[in-house]
């Protein structure tokens, strides 16, 4: 059997190179291909590069995108926040209700007809009748915008609620982020025993706290439209925004005045 020999002289630059040593081969390869990967390298870097009117340009395009995008995130987070808060709200003070009327028996007698209660008649009423169930963090003398003597109830969530009993019934506007402000975003208003309508002697919720509907024809444009009580950009009362947020599973329709 013949020998295969392997020449191993390699002239390069006009010399000669002896790699008799195979670890010696092998180094040259691995040092050439190293070469070879590290200008590939730099000159897939040169290609990749940006400039400054492109990053600007970019920049400027995200900028924009931002803009348009941001507020309506922001708006929808707050939604969801106060849609939560008056959902609890209702939920809370109604088990109050509840647990009161199992202590305090039926509720066709907690109100009396036709009497608007003082400050210390309220504060007496509330004592009795809901706060040994849903205990406040405060209370104080308020007046409302239209003259009327009520009882503003801080609670440990910083939210508020007044309330009040006139000769229609009883009135609580709750007020999710702590501000007394008559808006769409602010007041959510509810009744106890509240008169249907003028001269009506039929009572709405005798058993738990609802949403506002006194003088409410039942047709949810009216909740928009009505003059007096109408949930609408810049209303005066606002009463039946509460009534338009639980028809829509207590959360805000589309078209709900944000």
């Amino acid at each position: 059997m013949s020998k295969l020999n392997i020449d191993t002289n390699f002239s390069q630059g006009g010399g000669q190179r002896n790699f008799s040593s195979p670890v010696t081969f092998i180094n040259v390869i691995k040092r050439f291909f190293t070469g070879v990967q590290n200008d590939s390298l730099k000159q897939l870097s040169s290609k990749a590069a940006f400039t400054l009117a492109e990053v600007l340009i970019t920049l400027g395009i995200i900028g924009v995108v931002a803009a348009m995008t941001i507020p309506s995130i922001v708006a929808k987070y707050q939604k969801m926040v106060t849609a939560t808060r008056v959902k609890a709200f209702y939920s809370k003070i109604n088990q109050a209700y509840t647990m009161s009327y199992a202590f305090n028996g039926d509720t066709v007698d907690w109100v009396v007809s036709g009497k608007t209660y003082t400050y210390e008649e309220s504060v007496n009423w509330l004592k009795k009748y809901i706060f040994p169930y849903m205990k406040p963090l405060s209370i104080q003398n308020s007046v409302s915008s239209l003259g009327e003597q009520g009882v503003l109830v801080k609670l440990k969530d910083g939210s508020v609620y007044w309330f009040q009993i006139d000769r229609n019934g009883q009135d609580v506007a709750y007020y999710p982020h702590g501000k007394v402000n008559i808006n769409p975003r602010e007041k959510f208003q509810f009744n106890f025993a509240k008169r249907l309508y003028d001269g009506s002697t039929q009572r709405q919720s005798m058993n738990l706290l609802e949403p506002y509907i006194f003088n409410w024809n039942g047709r949810r444009t009216q909740l928009f439209t009505d003059g007096t009580f109408g949930c609408y950009k810049g209303c005066s009362n606002c009463a039946y925004c509460t009534k338009l947020l639980q028809l829509n599973n207590w959360e805000f329709p589309d078209d709900y005045p944000w």
